[in-house]
């Protein structure tokens, strides 16, 4: 495969990674909100502004708000099944990835029972998908956090890890986001493709990024890059200098350094916690930022 080079100038390899979020990014409508708001009208809001405000983190803060949902699976999924769709350019972009042999990976906050019926409606059933779970018991929804590793406990399924395992492969990695739980990984990738409240914080943090509305727009930029091949660097958007990754493994203390936001020690813990959990904008909009 021809080189991809980084909107900013950062040159990548032949082994290139995509990663995804999926509410608001892959799909047009965040799966999450909207089932809160059909289940609880305005009552999950309540709790985001609580999430907003820096008093409440993403991994408490989810098993909240779908504690107040009482639904069963089966009507939740009637939600979703109409209510819930794709990009119109994603089943494509995913066939580009394909036929090009590079991986691509959803990453999200949400439920990987919902997203995987998504993708399997528009023929995608076979992508990897990285998320959490929700058990469902007499209308009773309980978040189960992801298995997979985390970089800290500030999320019940932590984006970044992945970003950190694919470069540590010696893979160059892109990801692609709005929301707020992306700002972390955003921060690891060699390529970021944003927008929302991802592209406000890219803006804000120096992380040089690529604006997109769609996924044809994420397409022609990486298909102009495959092009272009390995010379004649663009200028991206942002103003962290271009800088090549690090000589050595990338451990888990340097992604933590690395990482935009950064980490920081959870208080009354030994471990570290994601700052993107305090809250820089409102995410109670899909074209905004959203919670997966």
């Amino acid at each position: 495969m021809a080189a991809l080079e980084r909107a900013g100038g950062v040159r990548m390899g032949p082994r290139v990674a995509v990663f995804t979020d999926f509410d608001g990014t892959v799909t047009t409508v965040d799966s999450l909100q909207r089932l809160l708001t059909v289940f609880t009208g305005d009552a999950w809001r309540r709790i985001e502004d609580e999430v907003e405000a820096g008093r409440l983190g993403d991994r408490s803060s989810l098993g909240m708000e779908f504690g107040l949902v009482r639904a069963t699976l089966r009507e939740a999924l009637e939600v979703v099944d109409r209510e819930i769709a794709v990009d119109p350019a994603f089943p494509g972009f995913a066939a580009r990835m394909s036929e090009l042999g590079v991986p691509l990976t959803i990453l999200s906050g949400g439920f990987s029972s919902i997203i995987r019926r998504v993708l399997r409606r528009y023929g995608l059933g076979h992508l990897d998908v990285r998320a959490n779970e929700a058990r469902v018991d007499g209308g009773r929804w309980r978040v189960i956090p992801s298995r997979r590793r985390r970089l800290c406990d500030g999320c019940n399924h932590c984006k970044s890890a992945s970003i950190v395992r694919a470069a540590r492969a010696g893979m160059r990695t892109v990801f692609i986001g709005n929301g707020v739980t992306d700002r972390c990984p955003a921060g690891l990738a060699d390529l970021v493709f944003a927008k929302g409240i991802l592209a406000a914080h890219c803006r804000r943090a120096g992380i040089r990024h690529r604006p997109y509305r769609t996924f044809a727009d994420v397409q022609r930029a990486m298909e102009r890059a495959l092009r272009r091949g390995p010379s004649g660097a663009r200028k991206g958007t942002g103003s962290r200098p271009a800088s090549r990754r690090p000589p050595g493994p990338v451990t888990l203390r340097r992604a933590a350094a690395r990482a935009s936001p950064p980490l920081r020690p959870a208080p009354g813990r030994g471990g570290a916690r994601c700052a993107s959990i305090r809250r820089s904008g409102p995410r109670s909009s899909s074209a905004s930022g959203g919670r997966g």
